[in-house]
């Protein structure tokens, strides 16, 4: 696994040195944003229960979403905003109590990437902020 996964790492740095964006090479500034801007990044997972309880409860899907303000600065960007989501998970139609569980996370969201005049850059992100759970029987 760990061979097929270097393999195509390095096919795919191969496709970016053989075929780089022509637009990019003329102009190394024409993708980049020349101000501050507004993101929105959109996410969904899923959580599997496991343990006692994983023959009671479903699989649900948790769908997320995080909406920054990004700052521009010489040596990349900072981007400053929220982070939330939903996790709805209920009982199998075989258990023996039907409940429902919901958990909602706010959280405030720190990112930063740095500039790069290459496809691959560097990113990091720090969230850190509360959830609210709700269980129902």
């Amino acid at each position: 696994m760990k061979k097929a996964v270097l393999i195509l790492f390095l096919m795919v740095i191969a496709i970016m040195i053989i075929f780089p964006d022509q637009t990019a090479s003329r102009n190394k500034d024409a993708r980049r944003p020349q101000q501050n801007y507004f993101s929105v990044s959109t996410g969904c997972g899923a959580t599997f229960p496991l343990g006692d309880l994983s023959p009671a409860f479903n699989i649900a899907v948790t769908p997320i979403a995080a909406f920054d303000y990004n700052f521009i600065f010489r040596w990349g960007v900072l981007g400053l905003g929220i982070f939330t989501g939903c996790n709805i998970q209920k009982t199998s139609d075989e258990a023996a109590y039907q409940s429902l569980f919901l958990s909602v996370p706010a959280a405030v969201q720190l990112k930063y990437t740095t500039n790069s005049n290459f496809p691959l850059y560097g990113y990091e992100e720090a969230n850190g902020g509360m959830t609210v759970n709700m269980f129902r029987y």
